[in-house]
This record gives C-alpha cells, structure tokens and sequence, in this order.
C-alpha cells in the first residue's frame, strides 16, 4: 500500500452502531467531493472488494448500501481503526488495524482458480468475499495471494477450517508440488474466530522460493487426516521474495516425489 500514502485519505475508529453505515469527514467530503460518486469500490490488504454506495444522511456522506457486507466480511469489531486510501477510478484501499494498533490482516480465499479482483455493482452483494471455499467440489480446497505477513503465517478461511476440522488440530502436513512433505503447527484464535499457521510455515514458503503476490492453493487430501497438497498457481518474481524469519531452517520430511 505504499504507493497510496501519497493519495487523498481519511481515518475513521469504530464507535458505536457502525455496522449499518459510516460517514465520511465532513472536511474530506468538502475537500474532495469529485471523489465521491454513488458508487465505490473498497479493497483490502487481502485483495478482496466490495462495491459499496454513498448517501447524504443527515447532510453527510456516508457508506451505507454493500456496508454491512464489507463489516461482516472483515469481521470488524468496535475499536477497529480503518484508514482509506484514494487509489483512483471510484476505488478506496482500506487499511484495518486492531485495538492493539497491529495490521488486522484476512487472506483472499477465492478457490479453484483465483480470481482477480473484480467489481461486481449489483447491490448488497460484495465484489469478492471472505471464506469462498469451494463450495462446487466435495474436496475442500482454498487459494491465496501471499502478502508480505505471510512470511510469517498463513490464516485459513473459516469455512475450509471448518470443513476440515482445523480448530481441533494442532499439526499438518504440507505437501509441496515435489511431493515432499513439510510438519507445521497450527493453532485456533477466539476473537476474531480464525486458524493460522505457526512453526514450520517459513521454512516452508522460504524452501518454496514463494514471492509476494504468489499464488498457491491447499487442498485437502482424500483418505488423510491432516495432510493438505499445496499447488503453485502463479509465483510473481516481481514481488519481494518471502524471506527467512530464522536462521535455523528446518527440513521436510522425506517423501514421495510426484
């Protein structure tokens, strides 16, 4: 998001009923009135989109039609604090941190062949949505666009941990696309209620040689409990290379080359 810094931007802290609306700055709505259409697109760290309409309510402009989607779908919580960046063509890049003053980062889970970030106008539905697991195959599968975090961790989407038991484990196995097989600790969160990786995931995208703005999809392996096959869709060397966050990286497990 660097390169929006330089662009029009407000802050909001949730406060109160947010999740049916939010106004916009009344100084920002002044500034930058041409900026504010009917209709506009906001876009997260994880890619994902939700088209979103601005009316007057009590003579300020406020995000109201395609809201409520975007608060669910990021699972916003009061005390959030949001920062919106004018990144151009009716599109704001929305910036989401905790309480706790860290990045509040959610993965892209658009499943069986990702799917750019596109804009979908018809209201309330949002443009992308968090927990698109594969809903069409009986294989519960997921893919994601790795983010400069995910050197450190991966979260998975709700609806693939819950498909695959998840939260009641600790340990999986990756299987990379050489058949290799990498142990990793996994662990569940309460608030907000999601599951990510820990020990072994580094190792395990470093040995990759995964970049950010890579593409890889887990899926579930028919017959094992809790070994996931992990695909390279697309691997952007243009992207920052995902990097080592130990110097003792560890090694995969002997295995079967496909």
């Amino acid at each position: 998001m660097n390169s929006s810094r330089n662009r029009p931007s407000f802050f909001k802290p949730l406060i109160g009923d947010f999740s049916t609306q939010l106004s916009i700055p009344v100084e920002f709505a002044r500034r930058y009135k041409e900026l504010l259409p009917e209709k506009v697109c906001l876009e997260t760290e994880s890619q994902e989109s939700w088209a979103v309409k601005i009316e007057q309510v009590n003579e300020r402009h406020c995000l109201v039609g395609g809201w409520p989607e975007f608060v669910k779908g990021n699972q916003l919580e009061e005390g959030d604090f949001l920062v919106f960046y004018f990144v151009g063509r009716s599109t704001f890049r929305v910036a989401i941190f905790s309480m706790d003053g860290c990045d509040k980062c959610y993965p892209s889970s658009d499943v069986d062949g990702i799917q750019e970030p596109g804009i979908n106008w018809n209201f309330p539905e949002e443009c992308g949505s968090g927990d698109n697991c594969d809903k069409t195959s009986e294989i519960p599968r997921f893919s994601v666009r790795l983010r400069s975090y995910s050197t450190y961790h991966l979260f998975f989407p709700a609806a693939f941990a819950a498909k695959t038991g998840l939260r009641r484990k600790s340990k999986i196995t990756l299987r990379d696309p050489r058949g290799r097989k990498w142990p990793i600790t996994i662990f569940a969160r309460e608030r907000p209620q999601r599951v990510q990786t820990s020990t072994g995931w580094n190792e395990f995208v470093v040995a990759q040689k995964l970049f950010v703005g890579s593409i890889i999809s887990l899926e579930s392996v028919p017959g094992s409990d809790d070994l996931l096959q992990v695909k390279v869709l697309k691997n952007r060397a243009k992207g920052e290379l995902l990097r080592s966050a130990n110097k003792n990286l560890g090694r995969p497990q002997a295995g079967r080359r496909l």
